[in-house]
C-alpha cells in the first residue's frame, strides 16, 4: 500500500500532539481490497470489514 495514504493521517495525529490535547488517536484506512493488515500508523480494514470501527 502506497505510503500516500498515510501521510494526512500522521499529520493530523501529530497536530492533536502538539495541541497538547491528551487523546489516543486510531487510524484506519478503509480500501477496497480483501485483507486487513495492521500498519505502524493505521489499521488497513476491506470495506466489507468497515463495521468494525463503527
Amino acid at each position: 500500500m502506497n505510503q500516500d495514504f498515510f501521510k494526512n493521517l500522521k499529520w493530523f495525529t501529530r497536530r492533536l500532539q502538539e495541541s497538547g490535547q491528551e487523546r489516543r488517536v486510531q487510524s484506519y484506512i478503509v480500501y477496497g481490497g480483501e485483507s486487513s493488515q495492521k500498519r505502524s500508523d493505521a489499521h488497513v480494514l476491506p470495506w466489507t470489514r468497515v463495521w468494525e470501527v463503527m
